[in-house]
């Protein structure tokens, strides 16, 4: 399922945005392919069922994803949530 999600306050489009997900059970988040809109205001990315997914912006101040030290603003939510049609 394809979803878009605007972006929250204190995600700047104007730097690296990137969208996480994160297996059930799982402390390791892996980077999912995301686009932002072309107005910038939102980005679009792909789920494959129930869990949880976080979009955020890179400082790049660490190369370890796991870490949360590395990330600015982030907002996690629940694929499940997106799923009311």
């Amino acid at each position: 399922m394809v979803i878009t999600l605007k972006l929250a306050e204190g995600i700047d489009s104007s730097k690296p945005v990137k969208v996480y997900h994160f297996p059930e059970g799982s402390s390791e988040g892996e980077e999912a392919y995301s686009e932002l809109t072309e107005d910038r205001g939102a980005v679009t990315f792909i789920v494959h069922g129930f869990s949880t997914y976080v979009v955020l912006n890179e400082t790049g101040e660490t190369e370890n994803p796991g870490n949360a030290g590395a990330f600015g603003a982030a907002v996690i939510l629940a694929a499940a949530l997106l799923f009311i049609a």
